[in-house]
């Protein structure tokens, strides 16, 4: 069936941005931003228009509606739905719009149905245009499985037992993240400057002319730095200045100087090399202080204490570096809090790889019935 014969479409308000508030009114407008790439709504931005606007109540978000982008200049986000839940006072935005359905489908497996790799790459490659892509002439004529009414309320329930395990998930990464916050918040240890702990390194600086985009060791910026590297050195290059200067030793903590300050990446000891200054190093002594506790302990710095305004990015320089302050307790004890901490995170992960399962779950429900 085609979704025009099966659900009442309605574009988004529209009203000139001249109008647009910083104070809240009952007009509230919601955009792009509130649909994740995976089809969770959320209220991340509002825009706030004039109360001398009349839009038309109907265009509200109600229960039971889907929340669609109708527009977009990117083809990953153009035709992106969520479920609304619950009746609202939003309005859907320019660029968006809403799918009410019909009698003769579930507003859940309308959804469910949209979220599909198969119908999600129909609508999307169906928008049309130069810098913005646009759903408006097609979405009505993209075509979608229509089985009897009680067929979908078994797919839906199905869905929905789902998504109950991906909650459930959510629920426990919560949960474990509190747990870690207790067990760090607890900790009792001298207070002992990283300055004392160990001298604090850095790679050889690698000057741009030195690097590739395409083969070599991988070279990590602030920018990949924890991800995957975008830029390479020689191995000769890389063999010269890893003998010839400072250089982590597996197991080591490497932190972000500048941009995310104070992130923590654990050195696994392949052949990488790092941006000097902005990617360092303490060459702890693990008689004193253990690679994985210092690890735990970093994260719960409040970085921006120790942090100077950049020109462009915000910075954490040596001297700053070495005057912050952490609890060191026994090694008994350290080795102790990073058990209780490895045991939260297992779980963590455990309930990553479920919320990870779910979507290809939700498609196998669906090839099932349809």
């Amino acid at each position: 069936m085609k979704l025009g014969d099966v659900t009442e479409i309605l574009r988004g308000v529209t009203f000139d941005k001249k109008l647009q508030t910083t104070e809240r009114t009952r007009n509230i407008v919601l955009t792009a931003d509130n649909i994740t790439l995976d089809g969770h709504f959320s209220i991340e931005k509002e825009i706030f228009v004039s109360e001398t606007v009349d839009f038309k109540s109907e265009k509200k978000l109600r229960k039971n509606d889907c929340f669609m982008c109708f527009s977009s200049g990117s083809r990953n986000h153009v035709g992106k739905v969520a479920l609304i839940e619950q009746d609202t006072d939003f309005y859907a935005g320019g660029f968006m719009g809403i799918l009410r359905a019909k009698s003769n489908i579930s507003p859940r497996f309308l959804y469910e149905i949209l979220n599909t790799e198969n119908i999600r790459n129909l609508v999307r490659f169906s928008a049309n245009g130069t810098n913005i892509l646009n759903l408006s002439n097609s979405i009505g004529e993209t075509k979608i499985p229509l089985p009897p009414l009680d067929v979908q309320k078994s797919i839906v329930a199905e869905c929905e037992q789902v998504d109950a395990e991906y909650q459930n998930a959510q629920k426990e990464i919560a949960d474990c993240k509190a747990k870690i916050t207790e067990i760090m918040a607890n900790v009792q240890g001298e207070e002992r400057r990283l300055g004392d702990i160990g001298k604090i390194c850095m790679c050889k600086r690698v000057m741009k002319n030195e690097t590739n985009q395409n083969n070599g060791v991988p070279f990590f910026k602030i920018g990949t730095f924890g991800g995957t590297a975008n830029a390479y050195i020689s191995i000769e290059l890389y063999e010269k200045y890893k003998t010839q200067y400072p250089y982590p030793k597996k197991g080591q903590i490497l932190i972000s100087a500048a941009g995310t300050l104070g992130k923590s990446v654990v050195f696994d000891g392949k052949p990488a090399y790092f941006q000097d200054s902005n990617i360092v190093w303490i060459d702890n002594d693990e008689s004193f202080v253990l690679n994985t506790y210092l690890f735990c302990v970093l994260k719960t710095v409040d970085w921006k204490k120790y942090a100077t305004d950049g020109s462009v990015i915000p910075r954490i320089y040596n001297d700053n570096l070495r005057s912050v302050t952490i609890p060191v307790p026994s090694l008994a004890e350290q080795k102790r809090i990073v058990g209780l901490v490895e045991a939260e995170e297992q779980k963590i992960a455990a309930a990553k790889r479920i919320m990870a399962e779910c979507p290809e779950r939700k498609q196998a429900v669906l090839q099932k019935w349809l």
